[in-house]
C-alpha cells in the first residue's frame, strides 16, 4: 500500500511536473539525485545529514526487492508525521512517528530516528499533561533522542529535550515505586541536571522553551539543596539564574507584581547567602 502511494507521487509529478507539497518536491529531488549523484545542486541540498537520510530512505524504498515496502512505509510515515505536525495534530504525529521507528534503526538513520523520538516525547508531554501513566514513556523517548543529538550540532533540539525532561522529572505525578533508571540518583537530581543544561542553551540564544518555568524548576531544587546541605553554592547559582532572567526579554511576560515577587526572591536569597557567609566567618 505505502509503496504504491509513493510510486503514485513519483508518477504524478513526472507527468504533471507539479508537486503538491514541499515534501513531495524533496522526494522527487531525492529520487533524481540518486540518478545524478555528482550534480552540484543536489550535492548542496543533501549535504545536510537529515536530508541525506531522506535520500537514503527514498533509495531504499525504490529498490526492486521485497524489502522496499519497509522503505516505502518509512518514507510515507515520515511524510504523515510532517503533515500532522504542520496541522497541529500531535496525536497523528505520534502515531506516524511510532510507525516510522518500527521501520528504521539508529545506526543507519540516526537523525531521523532521534527526531522521531523527540517528536513523540514532546507531543506526549503536551497531550498527556504529564500524566502518571505517560511520564516513563516521555522520559524514554527524550533520553533516546539525546543519544544522537549534541548541543553543538543540534542546540534547539537538545534544549527542547532537556526542557521537557526537566519538566517531567520535576512532576509530582510519578508513582513512588518508579525508579528513574538504573544507576542514577533521585528525580530531583535529574530535573536539576536537565534544567541546567536547558538554561545554558537558552543563555546561548536558543529559543522555543519556557525560561520562566525552567528557572522556577531549577531554583526550587537548588533552594532545597541549600536547606539540606547548608552550602552557599546553591544560593549563588539561584541568584545568578534569577538575575539573568530579570535582565532578559523573557521577564516581559511577568506583570509588575510578578517582577516584584521575583526581586523579593532574589533579595531573600542574598540575605540567606550573607547569613551563611557570616556563620562561616564566625567559625
Amino acid at each position: 500500500m505505502y509503496h504504491e502511494q509513493l510510486l503514485q507521487i513519483f508518477d504524478r509529478v513526472s507527468r504533471t511536473g507539479k508537486t503538491a507539497s514541499p515534501f513531495e518536491q524533496v522526494l522527487v529531488y531525492a529520487l533524481a539525485s540518486l540518478d545524478s549523484p555528482n550534480d552540484p545542486d543536489f550535492a548542496e541540498m543533501f549535504n545536510d545529514p537529515e536530508m541525506a537520510e531522506i535520500r537514503k530512505l527514498v533509495g531504499w524504498a525504490m529498490q526492486p526487492s521485497k524489502s522496499n515496502e519497509d522503505g516505502s512505509v518509512a518514507v510515507m510515515s515520515y511524510h504523515k508525521s510532517l503533515v500532522a505536525e504542520a496541522a497541529g495534530d500531535r496525536g497523528g504525529s505520534i502515531a506516524a512517528s511510532r510507525i516510522l521507528l518500527r521501520h528504521l534503526n539508529k545506526a543507519e538513520y540516526p537523525e531521523t530516528w532521534a527526531n522521531s523520538h523527540l517528536k513523540i516525547g514532546t507531543a506526549m508531554a503536551v497531550l498527556s499533561g504529564g500524566s502518571k501513566e505517560s511520564l516513563p514513556e516521555i522520559v524514554h523517548h527524550l533520553r533516546q533522542c539525546l543519544l544522537v543529538f549534541s548541543e553543538d550540532e543540534h542546540p534547539d533540539r537538545c534544549c527542547l529535550a532537556h526542557y521537557n525532561l526537566a519538566v517531567a522529572f520535576s512532576s509530582d505525578n510519578w508513582d513512588d515505586d518508579w525508579d528513574s533508571s538504573v544507576g542514577t540518583t533521585d528525580r530531583a537530581t535529574d530535573a536539576l541536571d536537565h534544567g541546567r543544561k536547558a538554561l545554558a542553551l537558552v543563555e546561548r540564544g536558543v529559543k522555543g522553551v519556557d525560561r520562566l518555568r525552567l528557572a522556577d524548576i531549577v531554583t526550587k531544587i537548588l533552594v532545597l539543596k541549600n536547606q539540606e546541605t547548608k552550602k552557599i553554592e546553591p544560593l549563588v547559582e539561584s541568584i545568578s539564574i534569577l538575575e539573568s532572567l530579570m535582565n532578559s526579554p523573557d521577564v516581559r511576560r511577568l506583570n509588575s507584581s510578578g517582577k516584584k515577587r521575583m526581586q523579593e526572591q532574589i533579595d531573600a536569597l542574598r540575605d540567606a547567602q550573607k547569613y551563611l557567609q557570616d556563620l562561616q566567618q564566625s567559625d
